[in-house]
């Protein structure tokens, strides 16, 4: 009666004779890699007729059906959870019947669950190596041939290998979400020669004649900058380092202010090409090789990755449904945020917002959200800056658990308080060249000094420009050519745009400051028209003035300001505030136009009911134009072009938050736009017309200004005769429609340059 046990890397039958070990240590039958599991975690074996699962006096215990359990007797399928009510899934199946002749074979590993009925018919054991046949597919889906079950970043069905006239064997990628990488490179269809690697999700294989093996990954993958220099600008600021990052390790970068430590990451980590020298992960060139191994990194920068003002839970499912592949379900996806909200301790604060979390906690979470994709590195840029010396220790502590749980970390630092828990220190002198690498108990000695401040003094002092190289392999320092990254995305356009968009709402409406300016705003604005306008309001004067209304043209000015303030001023800050945030997400597959649409769409509906209660406000009790260019209301017309003029400005500060450094400085921006933007619209008297004829091309407001002059018949209203008769005011639904044409072209144009604004950011990464 043999036992079949899956988990999230592979399967094992076990026959009755043998015993197997489950924990996270590397030397037992079934390692699953999880901080919560213990070393030693779980027994099962065959005892008096019934197989048994025992727990070893794990830390965190054992569970089947949410309560703990000592000792559970495996009578039928069934699954127990180590460490954790939802932590890793351990299932055991008991096979009823069986050839007898599998009593005297060895315990048997699988990467394919469809393997075993092969084995139990054959008794032929079958290891890690996986025979392909003559169309093997590969994928999570339990349909597949080869199944990835655990992998969130493997497909439903995600690849397969198929058997070519001439015996060869070709790989087929099946419009997987990650792609599938040939030595490092994405392909749709290739041969496989023998010594090739293919990875899929995280898995990497080598091919060998018929087969596929998979990559010994137990130790970790090496990962070595080899002679790392760069120059910005004429300024160089990285000058020949090198150094190993050894696997499963937690490893500070620490120097003086301006040393390179924070330009050093963004190199280690991709983000920024090298001028010379390369960074080696897994075997291949990390900048190369960057759309096949950006998933294997986590990168955590100084700021937050969330949105704080979302709840825990809700905010990093959000950034799961943007990193996990499109034929992930929702039900995955939360189990995979709870699972990692369970690793770090956060599920007690589930439903607390991100900025109700202490600095620690708000760490953890934005460490919680480079988790999800499971990666081998982890990078985080000054992730004790701002803590207090208990809130350090935890947070050094949870990287060193992180660590040892299988991953490499990486961090820049100012702190040295807790550098003791470190494996490895990199010490950068100025100018960026590496003075120490090595252990943290190391320093002091080096440097011939008794405490940190001793040693950062010697730092700016010195000359390290001849130590550069501690790496243990030789290094290739060859200059690269430039490479462009390549942003594969994880789904559709549609579904970005629309998580984005649902997100964007649900950040509105958790910030009530934010709602309840927007509400009152149109009504604010409708209230100062009506106390600066005329009691003719757009109509014509009465019969002693010659039906003159002069003051019409004060009143457009006015409405025209209201739109133009409130598009620009709901978008200004929107896209620079969220900067940090949408270049991660950028780097982990975002599409740039998906982003930026579904703020347009968010903000346009906004926008457009702010429209219309600030004209309906603004007009109340007040006459409008008599005659009308179409039926017999002109109100329709008004208000039309007063949306489009909006939405234009939703637009404009869109470019303006491309533009801005820091939220800090959209304010400036705000005032000179506005300003310039109605100013130059032709509603205010100017020395000149020809600075009109220069400006219009480029300012929407003039357009708008001649749709709602033409409506309202202004130069009648104010008795524009001869030089001061403008053409494109007169009562002319051409001159309407042309207005509305102008806004129009002025949306696209500024939606272009917006996108170009947010393309212009990504270059300086």
């Amino acid at each position: 009666m043999p036992l079949v046990i899956d988990w999230a890397k592979g399967s094992l039958l076990l026959t009755e004779e043998k015993t197997a070990i489950v924990g996270r240590d590397n030397s037992v039958d079934v390692t699953v890699a999880s901080a919560r599991v213990s070393r030693h975690h779980l027994r099962v074996a065959f005892q008096g007729g019934v197989w048994v699962a025992e727990d070893l006096d794990s830390s965190n215990g054992t569970f089947h059906q949410g309560k703990a359990a000592k000792r559970t007797e495996i009578l039928e399928a069934l699954e127990l959870k180590l460490g954790a009510r939802e932590g890793p899934v351990v299932s055991f199946t008991v096979i009823q019947s069986a050839n007898s002749s599998l009593a005297n074979t060895e315990a048997t590993s699988f990467t394919s669950r469809a393997d075993i009925s092969a084995v139990l018919t054959s008794a032929i054991p079958i290891g890690k190596r996986i025979a392909l046949r003559p169309r093997t597919r590969i994928g999570r889906d339990a349909a597949n041939e080869v199944v990835f079950g655990g992998d969130l970043l493997v497909s439903r069905f995600h690849a397969e290998i198929v058997q070519t006239s001439d015996g060869c064997y070709s790989v087929v990628d099946l419009r997987s979400a990650n792609g599938t990488f040939l030595n490092g490179q994405p392909i749709k269809r290739a041969p496989l020669t023998v010594g090739d690697l293919l990875t899929i999700g995280s898995t990497v294989m080598t091919y060998s004649r018929g087969a596929l093996e998979p990559v010994d990954e137990s130790g970790g993958f090496a990962f070595t900058a080899n002679g790392i220099g760069l120059v910005i600008g004429g300024k160089r600021l990285l000058s020949q380092v090198s150094f190993d990052l050894k696997p499963r390790s937690l490893t500070a970068i620490v120097g003086p202010s301006g040393s390179g430590k924070s330009t050093l990451l963004s190199v280690l980590s991709g983000q920024r090409q090298p001028t010379n020298g390369t960074v080696q992960f897994a075997g291949r060139d990390l900048h190369q090789s960057y759309s096949e191994l950006k998933n294997r990194i986590g990168l955590v920068p100084q700021a937050d990755l969330l949105h704080t003002n979302l709840k825990t839970r809700r905010a990093l499912e959000y950034g799961a449904s943007l990193r996990l592949p499109r034929d992930t379900t929702p039900q995955e996806r939360r189990d995979r945020v709870s699972s990692v909200m369970e690793d770090l301790g956060l599920t007690k604060r589930a439903d607390l917002r991100i900025d109700k979390l202490s600095g620690g906690q708000k760490k953890r979470a934005s460490v919680a959200l480079e988790l999800i994709t499971d990666p081998e590195l982890l990078f985080l840029d000054e992730p004790t800056s701002g803590l207090d010396p208990g809130l350090d220790r935890q947070v050094m502590n949870m990287l060193r658990g992180l660590a040892d749980s299988g991953r490499s970390v990486l961090i820049v630092t100012h702190s040295t308080a807790n550098l003791d828990v470190c494996d490895d220190i990199v010490v950068l002198a100025a100018g960026g060249h590496l003075a120490y690498f090595g252990s943290p108990f190391g320093v002091l000695g080096a440097f011939s000094s008794t405490d940190w401040a001793d040693v950062f003094e010697r730092l700016e002092e010195g000359d390290y420009s001849r130590i550069g190289d501690t790496t243990e392999h030789s290094a290739n320092r060859k200059p690269l050519k430039p490479v462009e990254f390549s942003f594969r995305r994880q789904q559709s356009w549609s579904f970005q745009f629309f998580q984005q968009a649902k997100r964007y709402l649900e950040v509105m409406a958790s910030d009530p400051p934010y709602l309840a300016l927007t509400v009152s705003l149109p009504f604010i604005l409708g209230l100062v028209a009506q106390i600066t306008g005329s009691e003719l309001g757009l109509g014509p004067g009465d019969e002693e003035s010659f039906f003159l209304n002069p003051e019409a043209r004060s009143s457009l000015l006015i409405i025209l300001l209201g739109a133009v303030f409130m598009g620009s001023a709901a978008a200004v800050q929107e896209i620079v505030k969220e900067r940090v945030i949408y270049q991660r997400e950028r780097s982990t597959g975002l599409s740039r136009s998906s982003y930026l649409m579904s703020k347009v769409v968010v903000l346009s509906g906004v926008g457009i009911a702010q429209a219309a209660a600030f004209v309906l406000i603004a007009t109340a009790g007040r006459p409008l134009p008599e005659d009308a260019l179409i039926g017999d209301n002109s109100l329709l017309l008004l208000l039309w072009a007063v949306v489009m003029l909006t939405v234009v400005s939703i637009a404009v500060g869109l470019l303006l938050s491309t533009l801005a450094n820091s939220p800090e400085v959209t304010m400036p921006f705000l005032v000179v736009s506005t300003m310039a933007q109605v100013v130059l619209s032709g509603a205010v008297p100017l020395v000149s017309d020809w600075i009109l004829d220069v400006t219009r091309w480029f300012n929407p407001t003039f357009w708008a200004m001649n749709s709602l002059a033409s409506v309202t018949d202004l130069n009648v209203l104010t008795g524009s005769q001869g030089d001061d008769l403008v053409d494109l005011w007169t009562f002319d639904m051409e001159n309407y429609v042309a207005g509305i044409i102008g806004l129009g072209v002025a949306l696209v144009v500024f939606l272009i340059l917006a996108g170009a604004g947010l393309a212009k950011n990504e270059r300086h990464l």
